[in-house]
């Protein structure tokens, strides 16, 4: 990609658009890059894909796509609460399904971390939003997963990096818009959308891990948010 249709992007990534409903602001700043920490100096952490921040029975945890991460690299995961943060999550050991393995993760593709808040003293922590899955609703997004609008939103590596010499990491959040085919032919855990690739990106990779919402509407007509889908490895058709 050229240096112009980068910077392009990165715009329109991170262009606010003020008639941006609050509540997809709000599950905008559930999603998060994914980093990993190394021991090397030259190298400190990398970035891998995107996970997001749900909370349950008043407890907060950080949920990926379980191909992203090797057992091995399971306590090196990085994860800030919210941009500007200055130290990432607590999180415990990972917690994967027990028909996935790193060989064959297909079965449920999913790992899921406790976490807590590590605020530095005066930092706030307003910003930091997360998802509540324990909110009642009678609400089945099957009902309506062929007409409704589905969106997710990740950081693609397209338009992310690390400048290592100048302490620079980009994080330039992108949602793109999509609809709902069905579910798989070949997993039945596994549900497929067409993407609405807008941005014309050229590459997908970064996405793994993202969120998958469609907006709803409530009585009298008003547009809400609801959690469809958890998540999985990203793959627009």
């Amino acid at each position: 990609m050229t240096q112009s249709n980068e910077t392009r992007l990165q715009a329109l990534a991170c262009e606010p658009d003020p008639d941006t409903p609050k509540d997809l602001l709000h599950v905008r700043a559930t999603a998060r890059p994914l980093f990993f920490s190394s021991d090397d100096p030259g190298i400190p952490f990398g970035g891998v894909g995107t996970c997001f921040v749900v909370a349950y029975c008043g407890q907060i945890f950080v949920i990926t796509a379980n191909h992203l991460i090797k057992e091995t690299h399971s306590k090196n995961v990085m994860v800030f609460p919210f941009d500007g943060a200055e130290r990432p999550m607590k999180l415990s050991n990972g917690y994967r399904s027990e028909h996935s393995t790193d060989d064959d993760p297909s079965d449920y593709d999913i790992i899921i971390y406790k976490a807590t808040l590590n605020a530095l003293p005066g930092e706030n922590y307003d910003a930091a939003r997360a998802i509540r899955l324990d909110a009642p609703s009678s609400y089945r997004w099957t009902d309506t997963s062929y007409t409704a609008q589905f969106f997710l939103f990740g950081y693609p590596r397209e338009i992310n990096g690390i400048d290592y010499e100048s302490s620079v990491v980009d994080r330039y959040q992108v949602l793109l818009p999509g609809k709902y085919l069905g579910a798989s032919n070949w997993q039945a855990t596994v549900h497929t959308l067409q993407i609405d690739n807008h941005l014309a990106l050229t590459d997908f990779g970064g996405f793994s891990g993202s969120p998958v919402f469609s907006t709803i509407d409530r009585l009298g007509g008003t547009p809400a948010t609801a959690l469809k889908l958890l998540l999985g490895p990203t793959c627009p058709r």
